[in-house]
């Protein structure tokens, strides 16, 4: 190979190893992974709120702030059974989903819970040993007082039945609902019996004094 061929030789290696090099460069930088997010259609399994009576407003924000807080609550765990029959009479649900007797023990752990009816992000309850409550919802100290078995009952069940607009999500219906991830349809987010467990913790919440 003459000198010629030789510099043409080293010299297309060279144009080789710049274009090489100018490539690993300029090479733009490694997009950092993704974190995965919810999957599509998933509906969160939503924080308790008891209204007053015929009312579905809070306190600390409206109806907008709470949603969003619904929006933020993560949907764990799945209730297994089926939505119980009931009767309401005017503002109560009277009778106790399928016959069956609440326990207020296994009512205050479902309240407790914070990953399931998750009540404690918008309300309190008069526990010292509780943290981080919230204030969006009425204070539930007291409810016992304010509001009957039935009533109790029926804001649990389904609160726009008494009211259209109320932001209580249903916590024992599955009818008319969207988003819904396809494992859980069908299903109440609280069985019947976590429903009347519930009742009877709350309904002990009475004022001072009673």
């Amino acid at each position: 190979m003459g000198r010629r061929g030789r510099a043409d030789h080293h010299g297309r290696r060279a144009r080789r190893a710049e274009r090489d090099l100018r490539r690993h460069r300029q090479a733009p930088p490694q997009r950092p992974a993704r974190r995965p997010g919810p999957a599509p259609g998933v509906t969160p399994r939503a924080a308790t709120f008891l209204p007053p009576p015929f009312t579905g407003e809070g306190r600390g924000g409206g109806p907008r702030a709470f949603a969003a807080l619904l929006l933020m609550s993560v949907l764990n765990g799945t209730a297994s059974a089926q939505v119980a029959p009931f009767v309401v009479t005017e503002d109560a649900i009277l009778a106790p989903l399928e016959g069956r007797i609440g326990d207020a023990a296994r009512g205050a752990a479902v309240v407790r819970n914070r990953e399931t009816a998750n009540c404690l992000i918008c309300h309190s309850i008069p526990d010292p040993r509780e943290r981080f409550m919230g204030d969006i919802g009425p204070p539930l100290a007291g409810v016992g007082s304010r509001l009957t078995a039935g009533q109790i009952r029926l804001r649990l069940v389904d609160a726009t039945l008494l009211n259209p607009d109320a932001v209580m999500p249903p916590y024992h219906r599955v009818a008319g609902l969207v988003r819904v991830d396809e494992r859980y349809r069908g299903q109440p987010v609280l069985t019947a019996q976590e429903i009347e467990d519930v009742v009877a913790f709350l309904a002990t919440l009475k004022d001072e004094g009673e």
